[in-house]
C-alpha cells in the first residue's frame, strides 16, 4: 500500500513538472477583432511558442500593446535590416514590423512604429480546433 502511495505521488509530481514546463514555452491566446481576417477570424483561439529564438518575415505573433495594457496579433512584415513595407526607413536592431492581414481594420506599426523584439510575446504555432 505504502509504494502504491509513492509511485502515486512520484507521478503526480512528474506530470506537475511537465505542465509546469509545457505552460512556461507554448500557451494560448483568444483572437479578438477583424484585424487578421481572413487568416484568423474574431473567437479564434491560437496556439503560441513563448519566446522562441527565431522570428521571421510573414510569421505570426502576439505582442504586447505599446499604448495600452493588453496583447495584439500581427504578422511581421518586416526584421531587423529590412526596409519596411512603404517606407524608406529601415527596421533598427532588435525591432520588428507588424501589420494586420486586414490593413483596413488593423491597429499596427503604421500607427505606433516598430516593435522591440522584448514585447514579442511569442509565435503561433497553428490554430486550435476545438
Amino acid at each position: 500500500m505504502e509504494f502504491a502511495y509513492i509511485a502515486l505521488v512520484s507521478v503526480a509530481l512528474c506530470l506537475a513538472f511537465a505542465f509546469g514546463v509545457l505552460r512556461r514555452k507554448f500557451g494560448v491566446v483568444h483572437v479578438h477583432g477583424p484585424s487578421m481576417h481572413p487568416h484568423l477570424n474574431a473567437g479564434d483561439r491560437v496556439i503560441i511558442a513563448r519566446r522562441p529564438s527565431h522570428y521571421a518575415r510573414g510569421d505570426v505573433v502576439v505582442i504586447t500593446r505599446p499604448d495600452s495594457p493588453g496583447q495584439l496579433i500581427k504578422r511581421i512584415a518586416a526584421v531587423s535590416g529590412d526596409r519596411f513595407p512603404g517606407g524608406l526607413e529601415t527596421v533598427p536592431p532588435n525591432h520588428v514590423f507588424v501589420l494586420g492581414d486586414n490593413l483596413p481594420s488593423s491597429m499596427d506599426s503604421r500607427h505606433f512604429g516598430f516593435v522591440p523584439m522584448d514585447r514579442v510575446v511569442g509565435r503561433m504555432i497553428r490554430r486550435l480546433i476545438i
